[in-house]
């Protein structure tokens, strides 16, 4: 026989070895049932966790923009009240902290948010973070 040809297969001879068994007919149909059940959980578990990616990248926008209107909120107070005379700044370190700083944190926060909610963290991002940080408080610090 080549191995191109398929053997035949005597359907009446398949058909016999199950009416001699019923048992074997009924624990094939209890096995496909328990496959189904199986894709059908494996199937909602995929989507509930597509939902809860989706719902916690909403959040995190959120929460980004909650951060932006806060910041932004602090930093027109802040000036304000440094042109207005409520502060007085006799140091320009104050007056750099005073704009700096909200400034800041609405740089680092929102893209903490912003990338781990679509890109997830990984081990090298704290890496990279620190690597940033740490020069800019030198330079900061003076």
């Amino acid at each position: 026989m080549q191995d191109d040809q398929v053997p035949p297969v005597d359907a009446n001879r398949f058909q016999a070895a199950q009416n001699l068994d019923p048992s074997i007919s009924q624990r094939h149909a209890e096995a496909e049932l328990r496959v189904l059940e199986a894709d059908a959980d494996a199937l909602e578990l995929k989507n509930g966790e597509a939902r809860q990616r989706s719902h916690i990248r909403i959040v995190a926008v959120l929460m980004a923009l909650a951060v932006i209107v806060g910041m932004t909120f602090v930093l027109y107070h802040t000036t304000h009240a440094v042109f207005l005379g409520y502060i007085d700044l006799s140091t320009s370190s104050a007056a750099v902290a005073l704009v700096v700083g909200p400034i800041s944190s609405i740089t680092l926060v929102v893209l903490a948010f912003i990338v781990a909610a679509f890109r997830r963290f990984e081990e090298k991002d704290n890496d990279r973070m620190m690597s940033v940080i740490q020069p800019a408080s030198r330079y900061i610090s003076g």
